[in-house]
């Protein structure tokens, strides 16, 4: 289950872009602004709780992940490249196959600009069988054609039943492991033959009488430290929990507005770093509802709320966005339809812009949707759920879409007289910051902001009453609109 998307560093970017392969795709409708474009194929079976993995690439596209089984019911992993005007599957690839269950979908990372895949779960039914158990990887240069490595990452069993996630700091990979027995987390640096370092980081959690799920890593992009995030259910210590684990562990922390009544995440906690560095949990809170999606840096104890007042959240995801901004997405169920939302954040990640919103699957009539993960580190958010949508086969299966960035629109004056007019500032900004250069259209002319997201109009005397509507448009995000009462 996703954790923290993943954008290239500029050097693998090169590489990466030259190799990438275009095949023909096989799906039909497109992902671009608010639709949705079917990933996986009819032929598999993927379940309703498959998170997909998303790495960005060096050209702008952008590889996902997941499991599913075949007819055989056999196990495999699989990726498919979305790109292009129509954000539509380029190409499609195997990680793995003829398994007989992985837990679950494969966890992309860059390693001296090479992509690599890390999986687990049970290869055969034999009991000596090597593959089954150990965390295994597979190596590509395009995110199509795959490659297994002879060695696992740990000569030890990781099992992963209750966690898994692999990151990278570019040179090295990070490995984390939840163990089903002792509900201890694990995690291996690098690969080789050495064991998995025990280092207790959910003890505390586990001798409260909890079980430890939901395994996600970051590394920070500026220190290269190393984070696990997850969640503890049970017990004094139930909550969303986060520590530094490499190079030296911290005390665990846990996550303000978690402990006590608080509903379950959906999938692997989100946890991310920005392009500038620093790290970041995304999370629901409320109960027996969340209704409030919340950022926490454990770096600086900052909590910023991103959206108070939805419905149900049900799932929440956090990712890295241009600038060392971040992005936001999560589902919220609104009289029983479902819609994604997603919000981004300023430079200083302090304060998230206005929401965007798309229909998601029975916004339309029927249909359920499980989870979201999203990628937003070029500027729009490209995201990927699991749903059943309504016309389709009535199965789970990933979809992706797109959301642009939104700007708000404010006016100095909420009304206006129509016997003495009056002249409007409106100011045009991107979650507080001013956005110089868009065009705002009011009462049939057209202005451009300045510096300032500032421009002036006027509400001339004898102007007709009534409700006048404002648009703002600008390149890469969303249009937006406000209103102005002219009054008697």
């Amino acid at each position: 289950m996703k954790h923290a998307t993943r954008a290239i560093s500029v050097t693998a970017a090169i590489a990466i872009a030259a190799a990438v392969i275009v095949v023909p795709a096989t799906t039909a409708s497109a992902g671009a602004k608010g639709k949705w474009t079917k990933v996986t194929v009819d032929s598999a079976t993927v379940e309703n709780f498959t998170s997909a993995d998303l790495l960005r690439l060096g050209n702008g596209t952008l590889l996902v992940g997941w499991q599913e089984q075949d007819q055989a019911l056999l196990a495999s992993a699989q990726t498919a490249v979305i790109g292009g005007a129509a954000k539509s599957v380029l190409a499609r690839g195997t990680v793995a196959s003829g398994w007989s269950a992985l837990n679950y979908s494969p966890r992309f990372a860059v390693v001296n600009g090479q992509i690599v895949a890390g999986y687990v779960g049970i290869h055969s039914v034999q009991t000596d069988d090597p593959l089954s158990g150990p965390v295994q990887l597979s190596r590509s240069v395009d995110g199509v054609t795959w490659a297994s490595d002879t060695l696992p990452v740990s000569g030890d069993n990781a099992d992963g039943l209750y966690g898994f996630d692999l990151e990278s700091d570019g040179v090295t990979t990070y490995t984390g492991t939840v163990q089903t027995s002792t509900d201890i987390i694990k995690y291996h640096k690098g690969q080789a033959a050495d064991p998995m370092i025990d280092d207790n980081l959910a003890a505390p959690s586990a001798a409260a009488g909890a079980n430890v799920i939901d395994l996600s890593l970051a590394v920070d992009s500026a220190t290269k430290e190393v984070w696990a995030a997850w969640y503890a259910l049970g017990g004094s210590s139930s909550g969303i929990w986060t520590q530094r684990i490499y190079p030296t562990p911290s005390t665990p922390i846990r996550a303000p507005g978690t402990s006590g009544d608080f509903v379950l995440p959906g999938k692997a906690i989100s946890i991310t770093t920005s392009s500038t560095g620093g790290v970041w949990l995304g999370y629901a809170v409320g109960y027996p509802s969340a209704t409030k999606v919340r950022t926490w840096s454990p770096l600086t104890n900052d909590v910023v709320t991103v959206a108070s007042g939805q419905n149900d959240i049900i799932d929440v995801d956090l990712s890295a966005g241009p600038n060392g901004k971040l992005w936001a997405s999560w589902v919220d169920t609104i009289d029983g339809d479902e819609f994604v939302k997603a919000a981004r954040s300023n430079v200083a990640k302090s304060r998230f812009g206005s929401i965007g919103s798309i229909p998601s699957s029975n916004a339309k009539g029927g249909g359920s949707t499980f989870n979201v993960t999203g990628e937003g580190s070029i500027n729009t958010l490209e995201v990927v759920v699991n749903a059943t949508m309504p016309g389709d086969s009535g199965e789970s299966a990933l979809y992706s879409s797109e959301i642009y960035p939104e700007l708000t629109v404010a006016t100095s004056k909420s009304s206006v007289s129509s016997a003495k007019g009056a002249k409007v500032v409106i100011t045009v900004t991107d979650a507080g910051a001013a956005v110089k250069g868009a065009t705002v259209a009011f009462n049939g002319k057209k202005y451009t902001t300045k510096a300032s997201g500032k421009v002036v109009v006027t509400v001339k005397k004898g102007t007709k009453t009534g409700k006048k509507s404002i648009t703002a448009k600008a390149t890469g995000y969303a249009a937006a609109a406000s209103k102005i009462t002219v009054k008697k």
